[in-house]
């Protein structure tokens, strides 16, 4: 859980990212907000049948494989947009600011299987006696995980934001295991 925690640490970066080297403009922002609150909701269902079907580990599984879609999209656009294909079918960059907001859906469906996954997953495991201190313990940890984001922008300021993103698909992938 600590390590798909982690992952978040290229989430502030991507708005950052589409504005400033796909070119979309400002007001996809808040499109982008919207697609983020839409992962949430649509995705609790899923992960609720998910959890009753093969545990709350699967949903934290299947959370971290979400986690890989925003980084690999952000890696991917830019040199899709560059391909010949891509111009003459997709000119207008629209296509592009649409696709760069599954990234945030994703982010959102993600988040959700994670609140929902943890907390069910240490109950699965952590007696009703002990449910206290696991609990306790796991905020604690997770407090300094939130701070992971100031790490990447040291990542962004040094080597760039593909290097961030590289990052978050890495963690993600552990994650998994």
């Amino acid at each position: 859980r600590m390590v798909l925690a982690l992952t978040a640490v290229a989430d502030p970066f991507l708005v950052l990212f589409a504005l400033s080297r796909l070119g979309v403009p400002p007001v996809a922002v808040g499109a982008y907000a919207v697609a983020y609150v839409l992962g949430v909701l649509m995705a609790g269902p899923a992960w609720a049948a998910l959890a009753r079907r093969s545990g709350e580990r699967a949903v934290l599984q299947a959370a971290a494989l979400l986690r890989l879609a925003p980084p690999l999209i952000a890696l991917a656009l830019p040199f899709l947009a560059a391909t010949g294909l891509w111009r003459e079918r997709a000119g207008d960059g629209r296509l592009q600011e649409v696709l760069f907001g599954a990234a945030f859906w994703c982010i959102g469906a993600a988040t959700a299987g994670q609140a929902r996954g943890t907390f069910g997953y240490l109950s699965e495991f952590a007696s009703t006696r002990a449910r206290p201190a696991y609990t306790a313990i796991l905020n604690a940890a997770l407090a300094v995980v939130a701070f992971a984001p100031i790490l990447g922008g040291a990542v962004v300021v040094r080597s760039g934001y593909d290097a961030v993103f590289i990052l978050a698909a890495a963690l993600a992938l552990l994650a998994v295991f």
